[in-house]
């Protein structure tokens, strides 16, 4: 009985070493690439990826970007299963990524499993403004007195 008990515990622990490194080799592993920032991005300024995988840490040195030869930044993400969200910085909140009119994105996401490579675009920065926006502002300080209520957006019966 002693045996047997020792062959079930050895082939209990076989079993869990099995499942362990197949769930391990089963991870996959997703490469970001970011093949476009823009122009007025400060030269030299390192550029992070921040997500629910890093405890958004803006500027966590585990996760800057590598700049290679083609100008493309590129990080391999940690291995791992789900969806993740992401966003990037150049190492603090005040320098996170906008809109290409400078105004708040939401999350990035991709779900590891799916993709294997993901290439993306930062448009602005936080700290920096827009460069390409294709929107015009128009600000009108004096309107004159003359002009009908009605061209001022009030509708006859309004005051």
């Amino acid at each position: 009985m002693d045996g047997r008990l020792k062959k079930q515990k050895l082939t209990y622990h076989i079993l869990w070493i099995f499942a362990g490194l197949l769930l391990f080799s089963s991870c996959q592993q997703v490469t970001v690439k970011v093949d476009s920032i823009p122009s007025n991005t400060p030269k030299g300024q390192p550029i992070y990826v921040v997500g629910n995988f890093n405890n958004w840490d803006p500027g966590d040195n585990r996760f800057q970007l590598t700049l290679g030869e083609d100008s493309v930044y590129s990080i391999n993400l940690p291995r791992g299963f789900g969806k993740i969200e992401y966003k990037f910085t150049r190492g603090d909140w005040t320098t996170v990524e906008k809109d290409i009119c400078g105004y708040e994105i939401d999350n990035r996401s991709l779900r590891i499993g799916q993709v294997d490579s993901v290439v993306e675009q930062i448009e602005s920065w936080n700290d920096q403004d827009p460069v390409d926006c294709p929107r015009l502002t128009l600000m009108v300080d004096n309107i004159p007195e003359d002009t009908p209520l009605v061209d001022l957006g009030h509708f006859p019966g309004e005051r």
